[in-house]
């Protein structure tokens, strides 16, 4: 038997994801899904009607491609840094990698930055150097086509003046004791007779040693326990002196200061502070709940201020301590307490859904709250809050429109705090054209009528068969009510198949027979 229409259902192949279908006429053997969510993969299914029965469905999983970033623009350029900025995304992905390539293709950078970052300050780059930019979006394993833009730096003018001497960069303290402290720097590149190392304390008492040209570190001794210094390195040549290089320093071990807290979930929190002086060996991060001794321990990046701690229970007080450790000493711990917010509801589901509403489902969060909040935007910008009782699972929204986008987010709420949203963009179902007659038969022709359906339709389609054989499928403007058959067989039994169409939404379809 003859195939009447082909159903198309697809869904994203995470948990909780929403179900569309589409359905085609069955002499059509291609369609393109659109709206779909980039970086994303999908579960296709294909179904054939044949006398409206399913058939058992052929899959296939296939993944969409990452969006190409845009509007890549240069800010500010010098002579070894770019400043650059470009559009964000408005769908959710991993974050982007950002690469410097020089024209001869020798060297280069990259970096990769969070997904909330639109611009970004490249440094270290060659003076006078072309550079190929090039803009990446990353999600999971996968990775978009780039956008790509040329950039050159600037010349160093002062190349030009031959009286100007190179500085000391780089900078650092290496180590420190109660009465020493320990720099090394990078040195410079131009011809000079030696270095000049200004330490000066707070109190603006001041002394100086001079450093041999072929050196780059030096220990300071004899200095003032407990004690700030701010250190100072000048190249000289004759009565030529380079731009200083300056860093502050303490003798003995300056703890970390200052533990702030951001970006706090139900789940995970960022930490950051100030460096300690000198440098840590290690920073050892311990946390636990108030109320209770499961203490937790991690290792964090010496060379970093920042860090995001993930795993944590929701709606707990944590009572954090980072402890800087230089070789066998350990500083003085500095401790903190945040409290993570409250969980969302899980697995929200989409079920039930007709022209004018959808049921809702969903489990709920583990920490305790007063109730939950639904919001249901439409696709021309209304949006309808519902506060839903905290023992509730399960919730109908009812009055909406036939074949309509609708956006469904849902939090729960404890007095003004509100979880992270639970989100789901579905459309309504659209309603299906009504009372299809065939009339006015003659050998060879025939009138259908119809009724429209209650929401304005794009399009109709008509599926014309005969003797089980699939006929040609008519795409008929949804300001018509009526459609002349010509050129059919005398004395033959037709079947008309026809449903509506809106965007990516069809209604059920609706049949008639008539034979000539």
């Amino acid at each position: 038997m003859a195939v009447t229409e082909y159903v198309i259902s697809y869904q994203p192949a995470v948990p909780g994801g929403l179900q569309l279908q589409q359905r085609v006429p069955g002499d059509w053997s291609t369609v393109t899904l659109k709206e779909l969510e980039p970086g994303l993969t999908y579960n296709i299914s294909i179904y054939a009607v044949i006398s409206e029965v399913l058939s058992a469905p052929v899959g296939v999983k296939v993944a969409t491609q990452l969006s190409t970033p845009r509007g890549l623009q240069f800010k500010t350029i010098t002579e070894t840094t770019v400043e650059m900025e470009w559009e964000p995304f408005s769908f959710s992905f991993d974050g982007w990698e950002i690469s410097f390539i020089p024209k001869d293709n020798e060297g280069g950078v990259i970096a990769q930055l969070p997904s909330s970052m639109t611009t970004f300050n490249q440094t270290g780059l060659k003076p006078g150097e072309e550079y190929t930019v090039n803009v990446v979006a990353l999600k999971e394993q996968a990775r978009s086509s780039p956008t790509s833009a040329s950039v050159s730096t600037l010349f160093y003018f002062r190349l030009f003046y031959i009286t100007e001497l190179d500085s000391p960069h780089d900078l650092i303290v290496t180590a420190s004791t109660e009465t020493s402290i320990s720099v090394s720097w990078t040195k410079v590149k131009g011809p000079i007779d030696h270095y000049r190392v200004i330490f000066m304390q707070a109190s603006g008492m001041a002394s100086e040693v001079t450093v041999s040209k072929d050196k780059s570190a030096l220990t300071l001794t004899d200095l003032e326990p407990g004690t700030e210094y701010t250190i100072s390195v000048i190249a000289e040549r004759g009565r030529q002196q380079s731009l200083e290089s300056t860093v502050d320093a303490f003798t003995g071990f300056r703890p970390i200061t200052q533990l702030h807290f951001s970006h706090v979930t139900s789940s995970s929190v960022n930490i950051t502070w100030n460096d300690p002086s000198p440098p840590a060996d290690r920073l050892i991060l311990t946390y636990s709940p108030k109320d209770k001794k499961d203490t937790k321990e991690v290792m964090l990046d010496p060379t970093k201020r920042h860090a995001a701690l993930s795993g944590l229970q929701p709606s707990t007080e944590y009572i954090m301590s980072l402890v800087a450790v230089h070789g066998l000493v350990s500083s003085e711990p500095i401790v903190g307490s945040v409290t993570t917010g409250i969980d969302p509801p899980k697995n929200l589901t989409i079920v039930n859904v007709t022209t004018e509403s959808v049921a809702l489902r969903w489990a709920p969060p583990m920490a305790p709250f007063d109730h939950y909040k639904i919001s249901c935007k439409s696709a021309q910008g209304r949006v309808d809050n519902i506060v839903v009782a905290k023992g509730i699972t399960e919730y109908t929204l009812n009055y909406l429109q036939p074949s309509t986008e609708y956006e469904i987010t849902l939090k729960s709420i404890r007095g003004r705090e509100e979880s992270e949203s639970l989100s789901h963009t579905m459309y309504t179902a659209m309603d299906h054209p009504k009372n299809l007659i065939a009339i006015n038969i003659t050998p060879t022709e025939t009138l259908l009528k119809w009724d429209p359906p209650g929401v304005e339709a794009e399009n109709y389609v008509i599926v014309l068969t005969h003797d089980s054989v699939a006929g040609e499928t008519i795409l008929v403007d949804r300001t018509q009510q009526e459609y002349k058959l010509i050129d059919l067989l005398p004395s033959t039994s037709y079947k008309v198949t026809m449903y509506a169409i809106n965007g990516p939404v069809t209604s059920r379809t609706i049949f008639t027979n008539f034979t000539t």
